[in-house]
């Protein structure tokens, strides 16, 4: 009797070692999520629901304390307005995979040289869908990409660059004559 229930004790202990040591392996990765985003989550965030396939998308969801939207949301800079869509929102739990479709419904997006990301905030219900897209193709985790070497602020918009093209002065120039093609029809 006695030898049964120290086998069982240890068998126990496995089972939770075992456990623990997947859930830990497994963990999400909100600092990844937080560090791409460079999200600042207000203390009483609940963190509900994430997935990481482990080679292109880690799918967020969380829950904004009340009265904290309007604080995150300028933060942040969202918008109005500006519809975007989250595909990969139906890797989590059914009861995340409905983002709604609103004149309200806030969006924010940005990417820097390694990875892209797109928010959708819901006002009503203060959750917020997050969607970060990065390449690793060889299944390493998410957050060993090399680094860019210019980091950009969040929602930096790109700066135009001149799309015209000047002939360098000794170019030359061949006479229409010699491009019959170029001749205009009578």
């Amino acid at each position: 009797m006695k030898k049964r229930r120290i086998i069982m004790a240890v068998t126990a202990l496995a089972v939770v070692c075992v456990c623990a040591f997947a859930w830990k392996w497994n963990a999400p990765d909100w600092a990844f999520v937080r560090q791409v985003t460079g999200f600042h989550f207000p203390t009483g965030t609940k963190y509900l629901a994430q997935f990481d396939n482990a080679e292109w998308f880690v799918v967020s969801v969380v829950e904004l304390p009340s009265g904290q939207i309007p604080a995150f949301a300028n933060a942040h800079r969202f918008s109005l307005g500006d519809p975007k869509s989250i595909d990969t929102a139906r890797s989590l739990p059914p009861k995340y995979r409905s983002i709604p479709v609103r004149p309200d419904i806030l969006t924010a997006d940005a990417q820097t040289e390694y990875q892209s990301w797109t928010a959708i905030l819901d006002p009503q219900t203060r959750l917020l869908w997050i969607q970060i897209i990065y390449p690793d193709w060889s299944g390493d985790h998410s957050g060993t990409a090399p680094q860019p070497r210019q980091k950009k602020e969040p929602n930096q918009t790109l700066q135009p660059t001149p799309t015209s093209v000047t002939p360098r002065a000794d170019a030359r120039v061949a006479p229409s004559n010699a491009v019959p093609h170029l001749k205009r029809s009578a």
